[in-house]
């Protein structure tokens, strides 16, 4: 009887363990999740704002020294597109290839928001209204609409987070999941 009741004592102490650790492990993850999914679109955000300032400074033919390497363009930019999705302009200022980023385009087909893969690199995509323009040398004034496309790279968030679950990446690492992207 004594054997009985220490058996049921460790089972049910470890069904109630096993219950726990899963709640912990699983609001830790919820949580991870919320707050990468919240700096994505914080960055989104402060990509499609830049683009509109750098398209401003553009056309007011305002030049600036920019101090960003390429690789850097093409993690996050941003695209104004007409209402056929046709690149009007991209914050990279031509560093970026027209062909590359008119293959960005094309993979959102039309849709507001998502995941993109470009030369096996994720992207986190956002479309937006950005302004709208008057055509007003015609007799009926038109109205056309401008979108922006804002991309963020988070090929290099996933290789961090994969390395770091199976703690693989540090400095000098041989992982492939640390160098994804590179």
């Amino acid at each position: 009887m004594f054997q009985k009741r220490k058996r049921r004592f460790i089972l049910t102490n470890m069904a109630m363990l096993t219950v726990v650790l899963l709640i912990s492990f699983t609001a830790i993850y919820l949580i991870t999740a919320y707050h990468i999914q919240s700096q994505n679109l914080l960055k989104l955000e402060n990509i499609h704002s830049n683009t509109l300032r750098y398209q401003d400074a553009y056309e007011k033919g305002t030049f600036f020294q920019m101090v960003v390497t390429p690789e850097e363009y093409s993690e996050a930019f941003g695209v104004i597109v007409d209402e056929q999705d046709q690149r009007v302009f991209d914050s990279s200022f031509g560093i970026l290839e027209k062909e590359w980023v008119n293959q960005a385009i094309e993979q959102t087909n039309g849709r507001n928001e998502g995941q993109i893969v470009l030369e096996g690199r994720r992207f986190l995509f956002s479309r937006a209204p950005a302004y709208a323009k008057v055509d007003s040398s015609l007799q009926n004034a038109a109205v056309e609409q401008f979108n922006q496309i804002d991309f963020f790279g988070c090929y290099r968030l996933h290789a961090q987070l994969a390395g770091a679950a199976d703690g693989l990446c540090g400095s000098g690492s041989a992982h492939p999941a640390c160098h994804a992207g590179n």
